[in-house]
């Protein structure tokens, strides 16, 4: 397994947008991970119609990534793309090793709330979902978004998932324009330090225009 901290990820991750997107990096189009699959690590992508109760949003065999038939609903774009990215941060990860054989990867990306790191599995998981938040979610792309769906340098939340209407539907809409999911967003933006996080104390529940956050990835 390859070791390296959060920082490293996201700075190996960065070198490859820049490397890949070159005078486009500085773009604020949504990043495409699909070409970028395709294109710079020559995957290939496609659908299967896995067992529900299984709950596989996808698997990498080979240089296929294969994604649950439900990710290709037009509902879901956010899921789709943060799985395709997932799996892509594996093979970004994965170079690293000089021992790497892309022809003889087997993986699959589950849906699960488990988010404690016991076992290397865990942590592999862990490294790639870094890496796919942060191909897919460029700082600058998500300072852009957030001055012109919120007019504002931050959103703020209330405890642990409160926040006013106002940061909830620009959150909403953010969220649709980069082709992510909330979770995905939120997670980006708390990490880029532009969540101004605030004690429940502070939150007054007289004003109605706020909606309690319990984002799902499929939003």
């Amino acid at each position: 397994m390859i070791i390296g901290t959060k920082v490293e990820f996201e700075h190996l991750a960065d070198c490859i947008l820049r490397d890949y997107l070159g005078s486009e990096y500085d773009s604020y189009k949504p990043f495409d991970v699909q070409a970028f699959a395709k294109d710079y690590l020559k995957l290939l992508i496609s659908y299967h119609e896995f067992n529900p109760e299984e709950n596989i949003e996808g698997m990498r065999i080979g240089n296929q990534i294969i994604l649950d038939q439900r990710l290709s609903d037009s509902t879901r774009v956010g899921e789709r793309n943060f799985t395709i990215a997932h799996e892509c941060g594996h093979d970004l990860i994965n170079w690293q090793d000089p021992n790497y054989v892309p022809e003889q990867v087997l993986n699959y990306r589950i849906r699960s709330q488990h988010k404690e790191l016991k076992t290397e599995n865990d942590f592999k998981e862990w490294q790639a979902n870094v890496v796919a938040s942060c191909l897919l979610l460029r700082p600058h792309l998500v300072g852009w978004a957030l001055f012109t769906f919120a007019q504002k340098d931050k959103l703020t939340i209330y405890g642990d998932y409160i926040m006013y209407k106002k940061d909830r539907f620009a959150l909403k809409n953010m969220a649709h324009y980069l082709g992510v999911s909330q979770e995905c967003l939120r997670y980006r933006l708390d990490r880029l330090g532009l969540l101004d996080h605030k004690p429940y104390s502070e939150y007054d529940p007289i004003m109605n225009l706020c909606l309690h956050w319990e984002v799902n990835e499929d939003e």
